[in-house]
């Protein structure tokens, strides 16, 4: 590691390499970060989240039988560019080690929670790329075969993108205004709201209400009070990638509850919002 430089220098390069984004990282913490309110997600096991991560990264699929392979070819991937990547000196090496592989696993160490998604992690992506091109490169510069192979990776990794950023062009990250102008411009004076997600729904609309004078009317209620306030609408939230269908129809608490509309959302980066009204029957 120290061959070409001596340690001062190697040291001085990480600090300057780290020093920044430590910085730049505290600030954003201080006054960002400790002001937000984690509305928690998906719960996922490490191999899933490795899957999805390399899926996203290189266009494959990560679901069902795929999740152990995908996982395991990505970590092979990245180990070993970080261990036969050409690299300019060795704090190079050291920067990509941390940024791909020791700082997510710290903070996997460190994380004081029981939700676990990749997307947290899609912020090491860029840095992922940059070590497998070389990669690729030196693939594509062996031998005719391996060229094709190379350009057959690459191919590959851009057109699985393709449905994945058209969805987010289209669909966006959730049309969660629109759900919630759908309420308020219903004719029944009825505007109280339960969902299955009393954290996402209600800082949705709490942000809303604050901006927008024609949401006022719509109030909140917590699920563990719908049972005596007998709300008239339900937000019902789903994160399927893709999307399945709303039921026609769902029960709560004795109460029918019909779809009038459903709003979807990209995948990864926002969540399926369907809308239900109480209809005037019970079940049987």
């Amino acid at each position: 590691i120290l061959e070409k430089q001596s340690p001062a220098a190697v040291l001085g390069n990480l600090s300057l390499w780290f020093g920044v984004p430590l910085l730049a990282t505290a600030a954003y913490w201080n006054f960002f970060l400790r002001q937000m309110i984690i509305a928690g997600g998906p719960e996922y096991t490490l191999p899933a989240v490795l899957s999805h991560f390399f899926g996203y990264a290189f266009g494959i699929p990560g679901a069902g039988s795929l999740h152990s392979a995908t996982a395991f070819a990505g970590l092979a991937l990245l180990a070993s560019a970080i261990a036969f990547g050409r690299f300019p000196d060795p704090a190079t090496r050291w920067f990509f080690a941390g940024a791909t592989a020791v700082f997510p696993a710290l903070s996997l160490l460190a994380a004081d929670t029981t939700y676990l998604y990749f997307r947290y992690f899609l912020v090491c992506l860029p840095f992922v790329y940059l070590l497998a091109a070389p990669m690729v490169e030196r693939v594509a510069e062996c031998r005719r075969t391996a060229s094709v192979a190379a350009l057959a990776l690459v191919s590959a990794a851009i057109v699985g993108q393709i449905p994945r950023l058209w969805t987010l062009a289209t669909q966006g990250r959730g049309s969660y205004l629109a759900a919630l102008e759908k309420i308020a411009s219903d004719s029944d004076p009825g505007k109280t709201i339960v969902s299955n997600n009393d954290m996402q729904v209600g800082l949705v609309l709490g942000h809303f209400r604050a901006r927008l004078p024609a949401l006022d009317p719509l109030r909140f209620t917590p699920n563990s009070a719908a049972a005596q306030t007998a709300p008239i609408w339900i937000l019902y939230t789903t994160q399927e990638d893709p999307p399945v269908p709303p039921q026609p129809a769902i029960e709560l608490h004795g109460k029918i509850y019909q779809n009038v509309s459903f709003h979807r959302s990209a995948p990864v980066s926002g969540a399926h919002w369907a809308v239900y009204k109480i209809h005037n029957s019970t079940p049987p």
